[in-house]
């Protein structure tokens, strides 16, 4: 496998950590929402991934919702 394909699968693994968590936190927030509140602002997460160098990739994740604490991050 090259170093490439380590760093893509490395990426992947982690956005989906990610995305998990934030799903939850989205999930949990949404049951102390209407769902006219819902809808006029919903959830969103962003999610930006590059190629830094061979050898590193960096992902940049953000959301509009209450946040993770970071416990939920290791």
């Amino acid at each position: 496998m090259s170093t490439e394909d380590n760093a893509n699968q490395t990426e992947f693994s982690i956005r989906d950590r990610n995305t998990q968590i934030k799903r939850k936190k989205v999930k949990d927030a949404n049951q102390q929402r209407t769902l006219t509140e819902i809808a006029s602002h919903p959830n969103t997460i962003w999610i930006h991934t590059c190629l830094v160098s061979e050898n590193q990739i960096k992902i940049a994740i953000a959301e509009n919702g209450l946040g993770v604490a970071d416990t939920n991050l290791t």
